[in-house]
């Protein structure tokens, strides 16, 4: 005879129970179904392990605001009280974890920066051991507005926890965007998050990726009016047995845009990471310029990546490149810094810390200091200061 769980307690799909029965019965047909497999070919690298049968305890899923600017607009939605959102949801995907966290997200922090105004936010949040959390945030800026947005997601040693966040981005006209993300602690992490880019406008995500036992981040970006330009950088360290995903669907569905992508993943022990990127461009959307490169470093034998780029190309007016390469170190690179009296192990973490900081450098200044120093306290000596490089 099967034990009761608690509504409070279970495993992910058992959450449900405890639920609002009305939004779980919206995503009947999606939860049914149960929590993915590799015989998914979206999940086919991305093995969920002991996640399906994990119990969890609910957790209020709140963003902490750790700085703001004063005339920041920032409301907390109760899930009760969404209705009048009408974006809420118009751009994420009929997947099972956005469907876990449209049925179970507690409450929603929206973003809203109105036209021609400059502004920053850092938020942060911190899953506790053994629980779940369904953080919900939704972001809309007005015409010719710009926001520095900085998020960090961390969590508690001991119990396996789990974030599965999904977020919703609208950039108006003109307005500006540069996204910094760090994930660096949360056991499982699974996020969604859904762009629109409007005419002219701009997004930036810095996608820095530490940790956990899996973590997968889907990225899916729309360049839906001309002139709209998206850059995506991401630095995943991964080791032990540390699964690492990244999945992108950047789409350029009208003329005249301009995208850019750089991942670089860094992965030692029996480490993985999944780099999956594919870049539509649609029909009439000509004069685009879309640029996709994929690297990984490997640092030893029982590491593994599954490194996809991919491009679905409908217009013939277009600049497209992408490129993949996986490699250990350098070893004319190494024997050169060892000619010059430095260690072995030193020289190793100098290579490492430059194949990263590659990607790093354009994180804000206000993100920048804390995420450097999370790398290099992965690879580097106390003794070894590489922060001038």
């Amino acid at each position: 005879m099967t034990q009761a769980v608690p509504s409070d307690q279970g495993t992910l799909l058992e959450l449900l129970e405890g639920g609002d029965q009305a939004r779980r019965g919206a995503h009947a047909a999606v939860l049914e179904a149960g929590l993915p497999h590799a015989k998914l070919e979206a999940w086919r690298s991305t093995p969920l392990r002991e996640l399906p049968k994990a119990l969890f305890s609910r957790q209020m899923s709140r963003f902490e605001v750790e700085d703001a600017s004063a005339s920041l607009q920032l409301t907390r939605v109760s899930s009760t009280d969404v209705a009048d959102l009408q974006r809420l949801g118009s751009l994420t995907t009929q997947a099972t974890f956005t469907a876990l966290n449209a049925a179970l997200f507690d409450e929603l922090l929206h973003v809203h920066v109105p036209a021609g105004a400059t502004e920053t936010l850092s938020l942060s949040q911190r899953a506790a051991a053994g629980s779940a959390g369904f953080p919900r945030l939704l972001v809309t800026l007005e015409s010719r507005s710009s926001l520095t947005l900085i998020e960090h997601y961390s969590g508690e040693p001991g119990e396996a926890s789990f974030a599965g966040p999904v977020t919703e981005i609208f950039l108006a006209e003109g307005a500006r965007l540069d996204h910094t993300r760090l994930l660096d602690a949360p056991s499982h992490h699974v996020a969604e998050l859904d762009v629109r880019v409007a005419r002219d406008a701009s997004y930036t995500l810095h996608l820095a990726t530490l940790g956990g036992a899996l973590s997968r981040t889907d990225v899916r970006v729309t360049l839906a009016e001309q002139g709209a330009e998206c850059a995506l950088f991401g630095a995943t360290h991964a080791t032990d047995t540390q699964v690492a995903d990244v999945h992108v669907w950047l789409e350029h569905a009208a003329p005249h845009c301009t995208s850019r992508q750089r991942f670089h993943s860094v992965l030692d022990g029996r480490a993985r990471a999944v780099v999956d990127g594919i870049v539509a461009v649609a029909p009439g959307a000509q004069k685009t310029e879309a640029h996709q490169n994929l690297a990984t470093l490997l640092l030893s034998e029982g590491c593994r990546v599954d490194a996809k780029p991919h491009m679905e190309i409908e217009a013939d007016d277009v600049v497209c490149s992408h490129g993949n390469t996986v490699g250990a170190l350098d070893d004319e690179a190494l024997f050169y810094l060892r000619s010059r009296g430095i260690g072995e192990g030193a020289a190793r973490s100098i290579l490492t810390w430059a194949f990263v900081k590659r990607v790093l450098d354009g994180i804000p200044e206000a993100a920048r200091a804390n995420i450097e120093h999370a790398f290099l306290a992965r690879f580097t000596d106390d003794d070894l200061d590489l922060t001038e490089l």
